[in-house]
């Protein structure tokens, strides 16, 4: 099982966490109005964790009035499937407590970043208990060469991967009917992890007509979380909002 932390608990080694561990971001609301939830999933290409993918998302989802949640996944060493089973224990935990946390039990939403992106997509596409939507930001999402990210694909699946165990962890292959709706961005030029591996996600959304919105942006390095130093990609936050206020009914305010 996960343990649940408080928001303002001090934690020891969020970068890269021998065990797995939820913390906390809730939001004050009205005792009587209920508020979305996002899980949040930083990157960092299964070697460490992006303290501006897990934390400062999380921030910037509470000023916007959404509740959220980071998943401080285990790194020493990293069992995908454990990873994987985890986030299903965290999503029903979620799913069963809803009405302790203030939450709507059909607004808990995913998002993840690069390798995070990777299990978030996984945890929607093959896990049992699913998000109710998805968010993914530059995500890592095939393990197969040309296109994989070589960084994660090694570190999960050894050196000497097969062909089998590449296609079971790469989300693009496990994307069905029951796949929740995604939001999707990318930059053209991630010299990283290549805007293949987004285009590839949203071919098998399309396929299997999944809604989703998918916005590749012409230039950024890889790893922009938030994005404010490069103002064309920092729209990505104003597009998901006016995505989730059709997904979750909820109104933002905007700058």
């Amino acid at each position: 099982m996960i343990d649940f932390f408080k928001y303002g608990e001090t934690i020891k080694n969020k970068r890269v966490p021998s065990k797995s561990f939820i913390e906390m971001y809730p939001v004050s609301v009205n005792s009587k109005e209920k508020c979305p939830l996002v899980l949040v999933i930083p990157g960092g290409g299964y070697n460490h964790l992006a303290n501006h993918e897990g934390e400062g998302i999380a921030k910037w989802l509470n000023t916007q009035g959404i509740q959220a949640a980071v998943f401080y996944y285990q790194l020493q060493p990293v069992c995908l499937q454990l990873l994987l089973d985890q986030l299903n224990d965290c999503m029903n935990s979620l799913k069963d407590q809803f009405h302790l946390m203030g939450l709507e039990i059909d607004q808990i939403g995913m998002i993840g970043f690069s390798a995070g992106g990777h299990l978030a997509a996984l945890a929607s596409t093959k896990n049992k208990r699913k998000p109710d939507f998805l968010i993914l930001g530059y995500p890592v999402v095939t393990l197969e060469k040309p296109f994989t990210h070589e960084g994660s694909q090694t570190k999960v699946l050894g050196e000497l991967s097969s062909d089998q165990d590449r296609l079971k962890y790469s989300p693009d292959q496990w994307v069905s009917l029951e796949t929740p709706p995604v939001f999707l961005w990318h930059t053209a030029n991630d010299k990283s992890v290549s805007v293949e591996n987004s285009l590839l996600f949203a071919q098998q959304l399309s396929k299997q007509n999944i809604p989703f919105e998918f916005h590749v942006f012409p230039e950024g390095r890889h790893g922009l979380g938030l994005a404010r130093e490069v103002p064309i990609v920092a729209q990505w936050t104003i597009l998901l909002k006016k995505w989730l206020e059709k997904i979750i009914g909820k109104e933002f305010e905007y700058e």
